[in-house]
């Protein structure tokens, strides 16, 4: 049976609580995902030959088809490897 690789997903996030006095608070935040993996594949396209076979209900004719399948197995949708998201919070 044909399958994608097991990974692993780490995901930090770092923050700091800056007081800005009777104004309120000022978060500073940095977020990383998917420290762990390089370029992971999640998902392909099914392994599919292209081959049909297909019967005329009315007279029993059975036919054979073939015609390839231009996506057989190739790659769908990788997971991004090592995303930094920075942001800010105000609370007042």
């Amino acid at each position: 049976k044909d399958a994608l690789p097991t990974f692993y997903n780490l995901t930090l996030r770092l923050e700091k609580q800056i007081n800005i006095g009777s104004a309120g608070r000022l978060y500073i935040m940095v977020d990383a995902f998917n420290l762990l993996n390089s370029n992971m594949p999640i998902r392909s396209y099914s392994k599919n030959d292209g081959n049909a076979y297909l019967r005329n209900v009315g007279t029993g004719v059975e036919q054979y088809s073939h015609a390839p399948y231009a996506n057989n197995g190739i790659l769908n949708e990788i997971l991004n490897p090592r995303v930094l998201r920075i942001g800010a919070r105000f609370e007042f």
